[in-house]
Formats: C-alpha cells, structure tokens, sequence
C-alpha cells in the first residue's frame, strides 16, 4: 500500500507502465525483511541485508539486466 501511494504522490500516473516496476520490488523487499526479522529478530544488518538482496534479485533477473530497461526497450521497439 505504502510503495503505491509513495508514486502516486510523485506524479507517477496511475495508469503508467513504471508504477508495478516500483512497487512490485518494494513490496518484494518489504516480504524479504519482514521475514528475515522474524527468523532473525536481533541481527538487523542481516535482515537489511535480506532486502538489499531481493532488490539485486530482481533488477537482475529479467532478460536485458533492468526492469526499466525492459520496459523502455518494450516502448520503442512496437
């Protein structure tokens, strides 16, 4: 909820491409912290750690290396 009202606070329109592709891995990053401070309640570089690691996860696993650029290229190309 917080990642979607954060974009639509910065002019982000509702309707655009981009708004998944930043609140998909904060809500992602969200889940991973959240879970790593359960399990590991007193270790919070650990669990900063476990969040930073989703983002890296997911900005790479897409096929050119960047949700964005993906997007962008998905733009142009049609």
């Amino acid at each position: 909820m917080y990642p979607t009202c954060s974009s639509l606070a910065n002019l982000q329109c509702w309707r655009s491409k981009q708004l998944p592709v930043m609140v998909v891995p904060a809500c992602c990053s969200y889940s991973a912290n959240r879970a790593f401070s359960i399990i590991v309640p007193e270790r919070t570089d650990t669990v900063s750690a476990a969040g930073a690691f989703a983002i890296g996860v997911l900005g790479t696993s897409t096929r050119g290396g960047s949700v964005e650029r993906l997007l962008w290229c998905q733009e142009w190309c049609s």
